[in-house]
């Protein structure tokens, strides 16, 4: 039996996100979502779903996989804002699966513009691997993401190394990030367990922030900003150390929002 959906399809650097704007129960996202994105007309490469806020935040968003993602953030922050009626500059506070804490989007509803406070790794690690060289695992709460340097990006190495995180953690999400050292370029690819699905995606946030947290790794205390070109656009990182360490990490850049339409799936 098909059923109709309301949704937003966002475009946030490339990375093409459906938000489902009908209340649906978890249980039904990875139905959902695969019916979602088999549809060729969408062009999207992931979906979150608009639920009610759990800590009072002034709302919420899950992904299928309850995994992270600070694209998708950044699309329902701006969403909101629209919602509550921002002009111009302002912020929201949202919930997002795999942050634990609310997280705060500074948006521009006339620029289309977004910038969220991102959620830091919680351990970083830098591993070997035969025939790669040296690899450098970011772990997040809702992701762990493994940065390369000047490796072509294949299918056949992000198995190789999904094999070997999969090995030692259990997560909703994992993604290699392929980086160029000559040209900023950076090529993310995504699995996501509940679907069990690899993307190339047009581009990846938090994916973002491991591969900006890794090149800071050397860097002095202060602002340092990286600008990423990805395959289907570019995203700006802010990181913030001190002491030595980083203590904030932001995401920015330009999102855009088609208006909502009904999808029978």
């Amino acid at each position: 039996m098909s059923e109709t959906l309301q949704v937003l399809v966002a475009n946030p650097a490339g990375n093409k996100t459906i938000l489902v704007m009908d209340q649906v129960s978890q249980e039904r996202y990875t139905e959902i979502a695969e019916k979602l994105l088999a549809k060729e007309e969408l062009f999207a490469e992931q979906v979150g779903f608009i639920v009610s806020p759990k800590n009072g935040s002034q709302g919420r968003m899950e992904m299928c996989g309850q995994e992270f993602c600070g694209n998708a953030s950044r699309s329902f922050g701006l969403y909101l804002a629209q919602i509550l009626g921002i002009e111009g500059p302002g912020s929201v506070t949202i919930e997002v699966s795999g942050a634990e804490n609310p997280l705060q989007v500074e948006i521009d509803t006339l620029k289309n513009h977004t910038k969220i406070s991102m959620p830091l790794p919680t351990e970083t690690l830098d591993l070997k691997l035969e025939d790669y060289g040296d690899l450098h695992m970011v772990i997040f709460d809702g992701i762990i993401h493994v940065v390369v340097f000047n490796l072509e990006p294949s299918l056949e190495i992000f198995n190789r190394i999904k094999s070997l995180v999969l090995q030692k953690y259990r997560v909703p999400a994992v993604g290699v990030m392929f980086c160029r050292t000559d040209n900023s370029l950076m090529t993310p690819v995504v699995w996501v367990k509940d679907i069990d699905f690899t993307y190339f995606e047009g581009s990846c946030g938090s994916g973002s922030v491991a591969a900006a947290t890794v090149l800071a790794k050397e860097l002095k205390d202060g602002s340092h900003s990286f600008i990423l070109q990805q395959p289907k656009g570019s995203l700006e990182i802010i990181i913030i150390k001190e002491k030595g360490l980083i203590k904030n990490a932001f995401l920015q850049g330009q999102v855009e929002l088609h208006y909502p339409l009904e999808v029978t799936i």
